[in-house]
């Protein structure tokens, strides 16, 4: 009989307080001891209310990076709600981390300085397959 893998799934919530604000962080995979844990995927999602602004459908920039900087796991752009509707799909990523891994990022607003502007958080969920 053929195992499925395991799959587990952790959030990173990043507020967004200002217009063409840039975010910076760090996060610090929880640790699952006896493991050998494999991202396999990243989505960005924006949480509460966002105005219609002129933008379009793009609402921002998120890199991600492990390793202090080494590996890049990816540049994804962050669309509008409307955009992507109730479901976004996992950005597939493979990339083997050690326990308690640092993923170091940044997220760039792109509203523009006439645009209407509401803070926000932008919400990203990490698969890890253990």
């Amino acid at each position: 009989m053929k195992s499925h893998p395991i799959h587990r799934y952790h959030a990173l919530e990043l507020p967004v307080t200002e217009r063409g604000g840039l975010v910076r962080f760090q996060y610090k995979m929880p640790e699952m001891t006896g493991f050998s844990p494999v991202m396999t995927g990243i989505v960005p999602l924006i949480m509460g209310t966002m105005p219609r602004a002129g933008h379009g459908k793009q609402v921002g920039m998120l890199t991600l990076e492990a390793l202090d900087r080494k590996i890049h796991l990816a540049t994804l752009p962050v669309m509008s709600p409307d955009e992507i509707g109730q479901h976004a799909d996992f950005y597939p990523v493979r990339e083997e981390l050690s326990e308690g891994q640092l993923v170091n990022g940044s997220y760039v607003d792109y509203h523009k300085p006439n645009e209407d502007f509401t803070p926000y958080r932008l919400k990203v969920l990490f698969r890890v397959r253990i």
